[in-house]
């Protein structure tokens, strides 16, 4: 798994976004919405469009350095960035504590995670 965390950010900007949009499988916001407005499709795509522009194009471009070195380092960065946020996510699933609620059949929890928190305070005083 350590060789596939350092990927994750990657993953999620650059082929999760696509696959909730464009795939079939039942998702989040195709529970939301019954079809996704053709004004949130060219968005999404000039957003990627504008991210790969100014954390690959202008670096090349006002920095004046060769395409690999940006690349090298646009890589390490999304690499790092993966690698903090997944421990941090991964430590909050691990706890043996951790307590997840059940969502009823419409798909709404019973309480906030607060409340939910909470009560699992009281229960450990």
């Amino acid at each position: 798994m350590w060789l596939i965390y350092p990927l994750y950010s990657l993953n999620w900007i650059y082929i999760r976004d696509f696959k909730d949009f464009f795939g079939k499988k039942d998702n989040y916001v195709k529970k939301v919405v019954d079809k996704i407005p053709s004004k949130e499709v060219y968005r999404l795509f000039a957003a990627k469009a504008i991210n790969l522009f100014y954390l690959l194009f202008v670096p090349m471009l006002l920095l004046n350095q060769p395409w690999y070195i940006v690349l090298f380092a646009w890589i390490t960065m999304h690499m790092c960035g993966s690698a903090l946020g997944v421990v941090a996510l991964v430590s909050t699933h691990v706890d043996e504590d951790a307590h997840f609620p059940v969502a009823d059949k419409e798909g709404n929890l019973s309480a906030t995670w607060a409340l939910s928190y909470n009560k699992t305070l009281r229960r450990r005083i």
